[in-house]
């Protein structure tokens, strides 16, 4: 499917890419994002809500949408500061953790058959799409 937009065949691409990373990681019970934000949990440890959220590149709304499965399938825990509801901190339980190392493996034969489906010019041409989108602000 080819659209004569930009917009359209990048939106086309990345759900493509998507799908082939949540189809690798599906063993493990985790979608692409999901593994993201676990794996950027990991690297941070404990880290508010707000900060997170900006690690991850998203809002606070759709963070907090995006994390409920994580949170219900016990791989992270939220918890209030001094019993302040408005400051929340996210971390990793140790089922998190598990998850993480279990899906390491996955991830990273997802990412060696990307490349060599794709080849390495065309999966470095889009790591460096992604550090362009930003100019268009």
């Amino acid at each position: 499917m080819k659209s004569p937009c930009h917009c359209i065949n990048i939106r086309f691409a990345a759900r493509k890419v998507t799908k082939f990373y949540d189809d690798a990681l599906k063993e493990v019970g985790l979608t692409c994002p999901q593994h993201f934000l676990l794996l950027k949990l990991s690297k941070e440890g404990e880290v508010n809500m707000k900060a997170f959220a900006r690690l991850a590149g998203l809002d606070r709304t759709t963070l907090v949408r995006n994390i409920r499965p994580l949170l219900e399938a016990g791989m992270i825990e939220v918890d209030q500061v001094d019993g302040d509801a408005r400051q929340k901190m996210v971390k990793l339980t140790k089922r998190g953790k598990k998850v993480v190392e279990k899906a390491k493996p996955l991830w990273e034969s997802a990412q060696a058959s990307l490349e060599k489906t794709l080849g390495l010019n065309a999966v470095k041409l889009l790591d460096e799409l992604a550090e362009l989108i930003p100019a268009l602000d």
